[in-house]
């Protein structure tokens, strides 16, 4: 699920910068969106293989969520680990894992800047600052005080309150607390839906944030808790999403549960495809390698889109979008062995910092 997630992710993150194809509905809502994707799937668009990368490609952010909260489960409450849970440790070594897959992307985002010619209408040092306030995880919340991340660098700030959901409110909690807080999160993106204008800052701040997401994330939860799903509920589930998700699609209130729905699809997916060795043995490779892949692969976009744009109408696009996607694969690979040596390091200086 993780591998075929981060294949949505980094061509979704890439296609939809450009206006020929449909842009989603993520963190802004327009029903004619949907309209449009589908009208163009149904002519037989040339682009309809992209547009469904721009359009529906956030879904797999919904996959990742759900897979964070089921491995908390497994990992800390049915693990060797769950005797041992401590909210502060767990806290603060999740923050610095966090950082550190997140620092050499900030010092290769800085020297980009540094090289960009966006410098020459005022850009650059806007750009360095809102590289410099990553490390925070507080540049999303703070909306509208600050801009949204570089790429999709908000997913760290939002993992990271997940993490403190988890600690403070779900582990060793009964479970009506955490179903007051996803009760409170529904009700918050029901309120915004009817009442505020669905192209400000007031949905994008409740995506930006766990209020978006924590459903999903408690589905993970309670997903792994189950340990075990009878075939008549899944396929009862699996039908729902089906039936469900294209609908919901066209309305404010109902749009905002499709994570739900496009998390049973890719269960189900994963599922049927792990039944192909081949297949399974790609996606299972790519989702060891994800985690860099998703901190790598913003750095090519801003690389492609901001240096080499014009290079485009030189090549097919379908061309140019295969050399995105293997030179961020080749990043990733080099990302980790950049990892591999700074974590140390960093873990180092923050271990002096608490002694």
């Amino acid at each position: 699920m993780r591998g075929l997630a981060i294949f949505f992710i980094i061509f979704h993150n890439y296609f939809h910068l450009f206006n020929v194809f449909v842009r989603e509905n993520q963190f802004t809502f327009l029903p004619g969106n949907t309209t449009v994707f589908f009208n163009r799937l149904i002519s037989g668009s040339p682009w309809w293989l992209y547009d469904i990368f721009s359009y529906l490609g956030w879904y797999g952010i919904c996959t990742f969520i759900f897979l964070s909260g089921y491995g908390l489960v497994q990992k800390y409450e049915l693990g060797p680990n769950a005797s041992s849970f401590s909210p502060s440790t767990f806290i603060h070594n999740n923050w610095l894992k966090l950082l550190n897959l997140l620092l050499p992307a900030v010092a290769i985002l800085l020297i980009i800047w540094g090289f960009s010619a966006s410098g020459e209408n005022g850009q650059t040092l806007r750009h360095i600052a809102d590289t410099l306030i990553l490390p925070s995880f507080l540049n999303d919340p703070l909306l509208p005080l600050t801009s949204v991340s570089p790429g999709v660098y908000w997913y760290f700030g939002l993992t990271l309150e997940l993490y403190i959901v988890y600690a403070l409110a779900v582990h060793s909690r009964p479970p009506r607390v955490l179903a007051i807080l996803v009760s409170f999160t529904i009700v918050l993106q029901i309120v915004v839906g009817c009442f505020w204008p669905l192209q400000s800052y007031g949905l994008e701040w409740v995506h930006h944030n766990f209020t978006g997401w924590l459903l999903v994330f408690a589905f993970g939860i309670a997903y792994a808790r189950r340990q075990y799903i009878s075939t008549r509920l899944t396929t009862t589930l699996t039908a729902l999403a089906a039936i469900i998700f294209i609908p919901a699609m066209y309305n404010a209130i109902s749009w905002q549960l499709t994570p739900i729905c496009a998390v049973i699809l890719a269960i189900i997916t994963a599922r049927v495809s792990a039944r192909i060795p081949l297949w399974r043995t790609l996606w299972a490779w790519t989702g060891r390698i994800s985690a860099f892949l998703f901190v790598a692969h913003p750095l090519v976009r801003i690389v492609f889109y901001e240096f080499y744009a014009e290079a485009m109408r030189l090549m097919p696009f379908w061309l140019y979008a295969v050399l995105f996607g293997v030179v961020s694969l080749l990043l990733a690979i080099a990302y980790r062995g950049i990892w591999r040596h700074s974590a140390p390091a960093v873990t180092a200086f923050f271990a002096r910092l608490r002694h």
